[in-house]
């Protein structure tokens, strides 16, 4: 029979003797499919809350530069676009968090618009990850849920 002091030993314990469980590995540099879920958006915002779309997102690994997403999708107007969105240097391993601009260029309008955003990052192991990001630009301001899955290397 187990006592609460028993229990507790085995807590402490057990991340020591599996570290992989204690945290997780980071992803590896990879071109990563990017399910995307919009949970919330102002009314000004392209993209309303409840739609889904699918884009790529391209990880040159941690602080490094070079990483970028592209997605397609349909606006209201009915036209399938190409986006392209350059992020800045990625964060170090480990980091819980990534913030800063994202530019975005939009084809074939070929429109370019610069974004602040922020990323509270949850990983899953070398091939995946989870994102709860928010994007403001303008009087738009948006929230994705998004989980990312490694496809292939770079």
């Amino acid at each position: 029979m187990f006592t609460r002091l028993a229990l507790l030993g085995m807590l402490v314990i057990t991340p020591v003797l599996a570290p992989g469980i204690a945290k997780a590995a980071q992803p590896i540099k990879a071109t990563y499919v990017v399910y995307h879920q919009r949970v919330s958006a102002t009314p000004s915002c392209a993209i309303q809350t409840g739609a889904t779309w699918i884009a790529y997102f391209d990880y040159p690994g941690a602080s490094q530069n070079g990483a970028v997403t592209r997605a397609e999708y349909d606006v209201p107007t009915g036209n399938a676009l190409l986006q392209l969105s350059a992020y800045p240097t990625t964060p170090p391993a480990g980091a819980l968090t990534w913030s800063g601009t994202v530019t975005e260029t939009t084809i074939p309008a070929s429109a370019t618009v610069t974004k602040s955003f922020s990323i509270n990052i949850t990983y899953g192991d070398t091939k995946s990850w989870l994102w709860d990001r928010t994007v403001v630009s303008g009087a738009c301001t948006a929230e994705d849920k998004m989980v990312l899955v490694r496809t292939g290397t770079n």
